[in-house]
């Protein structure tokens, strides 16, 4: 190693540890143990150990809605009855999955029911622009316009933070790391109750009281018992671990400090050590590198 990438990869060590020293940990509950949880039947129904605590059904569910893709769902009150109970009136909490559009007509295509009356949407706004409606109260749905040119049969970062303790926050919507829409509290968050039980890859009509499965794919769940920052979130998009080995350890600090300053392009982005994707990497990509440091990744 030449030793001007030593002396960067010395310096990047140090800052690290000054860096992670500071760092908000942060759990997520039940799913602390569980990856990919994709739920296309087709792949993964015959995978418990996926899912761990946590019910995943294959089950039918007798609805009105068309089924586009193989149903499967995961049922949350199964993962979250143990650990929290009741609704979220008295707290704060982010939703984050992957969603994708596989088939189906966007005029609705609900990918998940986090509570009653709560799973986002999509659906055409005008003819060139695609929206994303969100129930997330007893109140009226919201509406934010997605970000132009967004494909829908790509995987999508999606999270929700729920501010229910200051009521004029409400919510913020963030789609693939960047803040879409913000909301204040209508109503009182769905609760985890039968027969509006929260169903990642389902959605409940409130209307005709059935279910119905989700028109795309849902990846990797998670749900935060606070309000994640948006620096959290965008960690949650970007994807420190260059090796692939889950871990995001020295083998990736390497590759990182051996492409220091690079020009980076698409598909490969430097083996991935553009982690923001901006054709460049620089200290952004290594902050967001150090937030990683020594933590395993789905």
């Amino acid at each position: 190693m030449r030793t001007s990438n030593k002396l960067i990869l010395l310096f990047m060590v140090l800052c690290i540890f000054a860096l992670s020293a500071s760092a908000e940990l942060t759990g997520w509950w039940r799913f602390d143990n569980i990856n990919n949880i994709g739920l296309d039947a087709s792949e993964y129904a015959n995978d418990a150990s996926l899912v761990g605590n946590c019910n995943f059904s294959t089950d039918a569910i007798s609805g009105s809605g068309s089924v586009e893709v193989a149903g499967g769902y995961l049922d949350l009150y199964s993962c979250l009855s143990g650990k929290y109970e009741g609704d979220f009136s008295d707290g704060c909490a982010t939703f984050a999955m992957w969603i994708k559009l596989d088939s189906g007509n966007p005029s609705y295509s609900g990918f998940a029911n986090i509570g009653a009356w709560c799973y986002p949407s999509f659906y055409p706004a005008s003819a060139n622009t695609l929206s994303l409606k969100l129930f997330l109260s007893e109140g009226d749905p919201v509406v934010t316009n997605l970000p132009a040119n967004t494909i829908l049969s790509e995987w999508h970062n999606l999270a929700i933070t729920v501010d229910a303790i200051d009521l004029s926050a409400g919510y913020k919507v963030y789609f693939d790391g960047e803040t879409i829409g913000e909301f204040p509290m209508d109503g009182t968050f769905g609760n985890f109750l039968p027969p509006q039980r929260p169903r990642i890859g389902a959605a409940y009509d409130v209307v005709s009281n059935t279910w119905s499965y989700t028109f795309g794919k849902i990846d990797e769940v998670r749900i935060y018992n606070n309000i994640l920052s948006a620096r959290q979130i965008k960690n949650l998009v970007f994807n420190p671990d260059f090796n692939n080995d889950k871990n995001v350890d020295f083998a990736d600090l390497r590759l990182l400090s051996g492409s220091w300053l690079d020009q980076c392009a698409s598909p490969d982005w430097c083996n991935g050590a553009d982690i923001n994707r901006d054709s460049l990497i620089n200290f952004e990509d290594f902050v967001i590198f150090a937030d990683n440091w020594m933590q395993s990744v789905p």
